[in-house]
């Protein structure tokens, strides 16, 4: 049989590695966001950047559900008198599953159509409106592409 704190050890440091990742990742991330660097010649570079941030980034979230995962099943298999356990021991069954995977996605189509992240508007033709090819997309990042961003 394992050591149970050397495999809670192994979550412990996947998700701290993954957390850690990310913080790194959005302060070199910051040193990019001076307009003054994006020259037309430095726009190849800074896009590769971009796909490597997205790829690590997703990389380091995976890492933390694995991480997450591994930490919850080592909790249900020890079956410990912490609270951590006994959330574990809670959650750990399909129906408790099934109710927060309902919950989460309910929860995110919820608040995405009422923050705007999400329109839905049927009485609105957005291809004859706003000239737009469906489907479509568009990443806004900052104040709907004008410079009256506040800092």
């Amino acid at each position: 049989m394992s050591n149970p704190s050397k495999s809670n050890n192994k979550g412990k440091r996947l998700i701290i590695l993954g957390f850690t990742t990310i913080a790194i990742l959005f302060l070199m991330y910051g040193r990019y966001q001076d307009p003054e660097l994006l020259t037309p010649s430095a726009i190849d570079s800074i896009q590769r950047i971009a796909y490597w941030f997205y790829i690590i980034l997703v990389v380091s979230f995976g890492g933390i559900a694995f991480g997450m995962y591994r930490y919850h099943k080592e909790k249900v298999e020890n079956k410990g008198r912490d609270l951590s356990s006994i959330i574990a021991l809670t959650t750990w069954n399909s129906k408790s599953r099934k109710i927060f995977a309902a919950t989460f996605i309910g929860y995110g189509v919820f608040f995405s159509l009422v923050s705007g992240t999400l329109v839905y508007q049927p009485e609105v033709s957005f291809s004859y409106h706003y000239g737009a090819t469906i489907p479509s997309g568009f990443i806004a990042p900052c104040c709907d592409g004008q410079d009256t961003c506040q800092k």
